[in-house]
């Protein structure tokens, strides 16, 4: 299969299909390592080996073979922060890229986070849709520190999207990096008072047990219970789906024709957290996460409450004085 230089393809190499920036006839640069100080060479057999020609400005995002396409540009340098790069269109999503870097300097400066930065090799600006917002990877190789940022993106966001995906990443890197042990173990003890753990016990069970007997139907019975039960009813139904294979349908049948089949699939004991409200759902994925999160929200000026508010401020005071 025919190409030019600078033209991306899709290559086999060995049991997989890759990415390839093509530099001549039967050699190659592979995309993704692009953005490192050592790229990653390839040879390949243009009439065995390529896939597909995707030409010198593919479709960021697209799918080619299982292959996602990110076509690789540089950026320019900022000097107190890590090299960067894009894996997209330029002339789509750059200026939204530069537009959220240009406050990330003074943050850095203004509470102390040179260290956090220091111990990132790259942040990469990555073009595609999706709910993804970013990535924080922390290794450590060759005796040093070579974290990664990289923030995702599409023609629809702005700087103002950009800069707080950064600010969630660079959270994460605090957290990583920063935080004493003493205050993680806060943050943690924190993050579970805003889970708002439930526990029902076996008579609170036993009274929905004999709830949905009764209307034998897993919509009516939600007409039965009580206000603050109603989160648990689905919650029981899934329970049982995933654990006993049984569908909410088949658990309808069964308890219309005998209603002692289906107390022997009931839980005994079961419990759920649900987070505060006024909270995104991915801040409570951890406790690492609502630091980020909270981070990311105080220092955009966005108050985050009371609680939130006096942790990030003495974790930000600790960070600062070291």
């Amino acid at each position: 299969m025919k190409h030019n230089e600078n033209d991306y393809l899709v290559v086999r190499s060995g049991n997989k299909n890759v990415l390839v920036l093509a530099t001549g006839k039967t050699v190659g640069i592979l995309a993704n390592t692009m953005h490192k100080s050592e790229v990653e060479t390839i040879k390949f057999s243009p009439s065995v080996d390529v896939l597909c020609v995707l030409g010198a400005d593919p479709e960021p995002g697209a799918s080619a073979f299982g292959v996602t396409v990110r076509p690789y540009h540089s950026l320019p340098d900022i000097s107190t922060l890590p090299k960067m790069h894009l894996y997209g269109r330029p002339d789509e999503v750059r200026k939204a890229a530069r537009v959220g870097l240009k406050r990330l300097p003074k943050i850095v400066d203004k509470y102390n986070l040179h260290e956090a930065i220091r111990r990132m090799t790259a942040i990469n600006f990555v073009q595609q849709g999706g709910s993804k917002t970013h990535t924080f990877r922390s290794r450590f190789k060759k005796e040093e520190w070579q974290d990664e940022l990289t923030v995702y993106l599409d023609s629809t966001h702005v700087g103002e999207d950009v800069y707080n995906r950064l600010l969630y990443g660079i959270g994460e890197s605090i957290w990583t990096h920063l935080l004493s042990s003493k205050r993680k173990v806060r943050w943690l003890v924190l993050f579970n008072k805003l889970r708002n753990v439930h526990r029902l016990d076996k008579e609170v069970l036993a009274g929905l047990l004999e709830d949905f007997l009764h209307a034998g139907d897993a919509k009516d019975v939600k007409n039965v219970v009580s206000e603050d039960l109603l989160p648990f009813v689905d919650l029981i139904f899934r329970s049982i789906a995933r654990q006993r294979s049984i569908s909410v349908r088949e658990l309808e049948l069964m308890a219309q024709q005998d209603g002692t089949s289906v107390a022997d699939l009931w839980p005994g004991e079961i419990e759920v957290a649900e987070g505060r409200p006024d909270l995104e759902k991915a801040a409570m994925k951890n406790a690492p996460s609502l630091f980020a999160y909270t981070f990311a929200r105080h220092v955009s000026g966005v108050d985050v409450g009371k609680t939130l508010r006096k942790a990030i401020k003495n974790s930000l005071k600790e960070v600062r004085a070291e």
